[in-house]
């Protein structure tokens, strides 16, 4: 902050309890003697590889007792074309880039080891009034099965025998090469497995964190299997992912639901191909598969049947970190050497502690103290470009209203990842804006107030432009370079992906005040250039002749220009702005409304759907809808003139009306048609002064299946499962119906329980924004004509 050395005192602990924790030790110490410490938030084993400069992930080896890194830049000739090609990227760029990429440039040359793994899942017999997931940390039900798919070819299912089972035969689609084992006690079963787990360094489950190896720990506490022959550690959880975490006593436990579950992961890994988290949601998106569907609860399936499901679910387990030359496996070993951060901890926290991580990893490496979040707020203030602070939010993106209607060969042009970009070009960090030399004070920001350091590049300048710079100039155009070989150009998709991860979420978490080191005039500067840059970009394609129908944060839409003139506006940006903008795509057909951010644009030639801000994508949308909504995209696709568009039209209020006239017509929809999936953010007792629809029905239906329960005599154990069948996360499955409440749980519903009028509405608001841009009327296609249809 201040940019010179000064005088601090380093305190030394045995153990992680004499820094922090409770009775005496130094962090108390220190706060009865109103001092402060500096870094004394970061855990102990982070710590650690801070201080040390480890970078997991990459490969070391154990020289006389210390650990070693082992250097790939000269390894073989690829890597050291690579190394060459990378070290040139930077060739022009500031000292401190130039030394941070040679320092991490390895992070992506060292190969990817293809580590053995087990894949397991397992099952629990749930009795006939248990109403939801059995409690892991109570484990009072057996486990009956449970399943192990390895990448060396192990495939293996252990099922507990009961009375009232027989085995006869194997499932249909039960592969050749698994074998099922049959154990006459649940203990020995849970012994057994435990084994196999001690075998591999790396176990993978799908929410095994919440449930399958939280219960299998509890489970072995139970039936008092000795803790030593246990390789599960169970902890609190860390975060808003996991009730709870799972280590291995030996190796690694990967909960891949928790990576998937991440926001980032699902957002920028996967382009959001996955509506929810759900192990079938994921597997039918990237997988093409699906779990094994079945009508029987699990406690009353045969063994074939059983070992079957169970199997399947390893078996998806398992391809998830191998599909597509294992795509997941190298991410995550990716982001672990990006972040810095631990397997544990890189699958399990979110993206702004990885980010934290690597400022912090960065700040120790120059021997930079860490500024607290007090001291960069008292001595940078900011605040000039302010729109609503205190708990609201400083100037946001730029948007310019929308040409609404009809628009046939429409580019957009992108500025290349723009925030990172700004960042890098502009030198922002929280150390170089407002800085204290007075040399720099007139070296104003475009478009702000504050002045920036021309002595040094900021530790976000070069952090951000260096992850941007190789994703964007070298690993992106190496991913479809057709050159290379399909494995070369798998293995750069990989690493641009891992980077689309970091840098597009980089700003986020930049402009985010629960950031440690939030600087307030730095997120106002980022989005005060960015608007600055799209207003200039404006008045420069109107000024080549251009017309411009929308401006989004980024982007501008041109209609049908040149290629001479795209190419003037991309020059005249990097001159003047010193930003990349590009050609990203083409609109073959683009329908805009008056709405900001609502359109939907048919890519020229892959004929892909673009949608933006439609209620009908939303996964909490009724079925009977979304099909609807599906039927008028694939008309759009075909739309390229205003003669198809004519067409289309009125295909599409055919679709609709025929949809409104089948709301609450008997053997039109189904119930499932109608059903509405809203999750329930908190428990059902916490919501109190505002009660939304869907937490009414849960209640009405707990209320009611107590009473029955009650009407035949059922136990308190029976009562209180039935209280617990809605908690914090569940989904709660119901229907829009008549009378007082509004809402009915779909179990107990009736199809004439239906309220046709608030599902028309519903109908309504989700194709409106739809119709809105196609400049088709709704009121009309439901019988009531424009006011200028009478004149």
């Amino acid at each position: 902050l201040s940019d010179k050395e000064i005088p601090i005192t380093k305190i030394y602990g045995k153990t992680p309890i004499d820094i922090g924790g409770s009775g005496l030790n130094v962090k108390n110490i220190l706060a009865e003697n109103e001092k402060k410490a500096w870094e004394a938030d970061i855990r102990y084993h982070l710590n650690y590889v801070l201080d040390r400069q480890l970078i997991p992930g990459l490969i070391y080896r154990i020289n006389n007792g210390k650990l070693e890194k082992v250097d790939f830049k000269e390894s073989s000739a690829e890597t050291k074309e690579l190394t060459s090609e990378l070290r040139n990227l930077f060739k022009g760029e500031k000292p401190e880039m130039q030394e941070f990429s040679e320092k991490f440039i390895d992070i992506f040359l060292t190969p990817i080891p293809d580590v053995k793994r087990v894949a397991m899942d397992i099952e629990v017999e749930v009795g006939e009034h248990d109403y939801r997931i059995p409690d892991a940390r109570l484990a009072k039900q057996a486990i009956i099965a449970i399943s192990f798919v390895a990448s060396d070819g192990l495939k293996i299912v252990y099922v507990l025998e009961r009375e009232g089972f027989t085995f006869d035969k194997l499932h249909k689609e039960f592969p050749d090469d698994a074998k099922i084992i049959f154990f006459k006690s649940e203990k020995e079963l849970l012994t057994e497995s435990f084994r196999i787990m001690w075998e591999y360094p790396v176990v993978i489950t799908f929410n095994g964190d919440n449930f399958d190896l939280n219960y299998m720990f509890h489970r072995a506490e139970k039936l008092k299997i000795d803790k030593d022959l246990n390789p599960i550690h169970v902890k609190r959880g860390f975060g808003i992912m996991a009730k709870s975490e799972c280590d291995l006593r030996k190796g690694i436990h990967i909960d891949i639901f928790n990576f998937f579950f991440n926001r980032s992961i699902s957002g920028y890994a996967f382009g959001g191909s996955y509506q929810s988290a759900s192990l079938n949601a994921i597997s039918e998106a990237l997988l093409g598969e699906k779990k094994y569907e079945h009508e029987e609860e699990i406690h009353d399936m045969e063994y074939d049947i059983l070992s079957w499901y169970n199997l399947k679910d390893s078996i998806l387990t398992l391809a998830l970190t191998k599909f597509n030359n294992s795509l997941v496996w190298n991410l995550i070993i990716l982001l672990c050497r990006i972040t810095k951060l631990p397997m544990h901890d890189m699958i399990r926290r979110q993206i702004s502690t990885w980010i934290q991580n690597i400022f912090y990893f960065e700040h120790r490496r120059k021997e930079m103290l860490i500024p607290r979040k007090s001291e960069i707020s008292e001595a940078k203030k900011g605040g000039a470009l302010m729109s609503k602070f205190n708990g609201q939010k400083f100037q946001g993106a730029y948007v310019i209203d929308p040409v609404p209607g009809i628009h046939y060969d429409v580019v957009v042009m992108d500025f290349a990842s723009l925030y990172p970009s700004i960042i890098k070009e502009f030198n922002l960090s929280y150390e170089t804006v407002l800085c204290p030399h007075k040399d720099d004070e007139d070296n104003l920001i475009k478009g702000t107030p504050y002045h920036i350091c021309t002595h040094k590049m900021g530790i976000f300048a070069y952090v951000v432009g260096f992850f941007r710079d190789t994703r964007v100039k070298y690993f992106k155009p190496k991913s479809s370079d057709k050159n290379l070989t399909q494995k070369q150009r798998s293995y750069y998709h990989t690493i641009q992906q891992a980077l689309k991860v970091f840098i597009n979420a980089s700003y986020g978490v930049f402009g985010s005040q629960n950031f440690p080191l939030f600087c307030l005039p730095v997120a106002e500067s980022t989005t005060g250039i960015g608007q600055y840059s799209i207003k200039q970009t404006i008045l420069k394609a109107e000024e080549l002749g251009v017309k411009v129908l929308y401006g989004d944060t980024d982007s501008v839409f041109l209609l049908n220009p040149s290629n001479s003139q795209m190419k003037e506006i991309s020059d005249w940006s990097k001159r003047e702005l010193d930003l990349d903008l590009e050609e990203e795509k083409t609109y073959q057909f683009l329908a805009l409304s008056q709405r900001k951010k609502n359109y939907i644009g048919i890519y020229k030639d892959t004929k892909y759907v673009d949608i933006k801000g439609l209620v009908a994508k939303k996964k909490n949308t009724p079925d009977f809808i979304k099909n609807a909504f599906s039927q008028l995209i694939e008309i759009l696709k075909e739309i390229t003139n205003d003669e198809e568009f004519n067409l289309a039209k009125k295909k599409i209020i055919e679709i609709v009306k025929s949809n409104l006239n089948k709301i609450g017509q008997p053997d039109a929809f189904t119930l499932e048609d109608y059903a509405i999936n809203i999750g329930l953010q908190k428990n059902l007792k916490d919501y109190v002064k505002t009660i939304p629809q869907h937490v009414r029905a849960a209640n009405t239906f707990i209320k009611t299946e107590i009473k029955k329960a009650q009407a035949n005599n059922a136990s308190d154990d029976e009562i209180d499962a039935i209280k617990r069948q809605y908690q914090k996360g569940d989904s709660v499955r119901f229907i829009k119906s008549k009378g007082h409440l509004g809402a009915k749980v779909i179990e107990m519903s009736k199809l004439q329980d239906i309220d046709s009028k608030k599902y028309r509405e519903l109908l309504k608001s989700a194709l409106e924004q739809v119709l809105d841009a196609l400049d088709i009327s709704f009121e009309e296609i439901s019988g009531i004509k424009k006011m200028d249809a009478f004149f």
